[in-house]
């Protein structure tokens, strides 16, 4: 029998994820400005919103049994009390689902059916969300530290970001003093 070493950790103290095989790609606050709704301060600042780190599969995606295995790190950053957020997306393949877990940190994360259906859910160190892949998905660092989320897909979903760049999610996240708010979008 052999016995080999994993491909891939997690440091849960700290929710790194380390392999050697791993992708990062990071997104600035104005590279994501358009989802703010103050898209000028927002297209200002250069600081890194978000990265994320990511063991992708490596053969055909369509392979019904292929997983990617990946990491979105946030800082908690805010554009004028609206908190930091990522693009969010929907699967091209609307059939596969996603799980989310929280690794560090504090923050929601919102869904969205496309139409007037959405709600959020309250992420902090532990929480395990599952995703119907029927819904757009986003999350926002509410918190003060950097929030870290893990998460599982399949190969084959695909991200989709047109329609929430030509209509953007239904609901905007704030925080002032200290309390969570949530606001409609006009």
């Amino acid at each position: 029998m052999k016995i080999r070493e994993t491909m891939l950790r997690i440091d849960f103290s700290k929710g790194d994820l380390q392999g050697d095989s791993l992708s990062t790609y990071y997104k600035t606050v104005k590279e994501t400005a358009q989802h703010y709704k103050n898209s000028a301060e927002a297209a200002a600042s250069e600081e890194t919103a978000y990265f994320v780190v990511s063991e992708l599969h490596q053969g055909p995606q369509e392979n019904a049994e292929a997983l990617n295995w990946g990491t979105t790190c946030m800082y908690p950053l805010s554009i004028a009390g609206e908190c930091c957020m990522t693009r969010g997306h929907f699967h091209n393949n609307r059939d596969c689902p996603e799980y989310y877990l929280c690794v560090t940190g504090e923050g929601y994360l919102l869904c969205w059916d496309g139409e007037e259906d959405y709600l959020a859910f309250h992420m902090t160190p532990g929480s395990l969300q599952y995703i119907d892949g029927r819904w757009a998905h986003r999350l926002i660092n509410s918190g003060d530290t950097m929030f870290k989320v893990a998460a599982c897909w399949p190969a084959k979903a695909g991200n989709d970001y047109s329609l929430i760049e030509e209509k953007g999610f239904p609901v905007r996240c704030f925080k002032k003093d200290g309390q969570i708010s949530w606001v409609k979008n006009d």
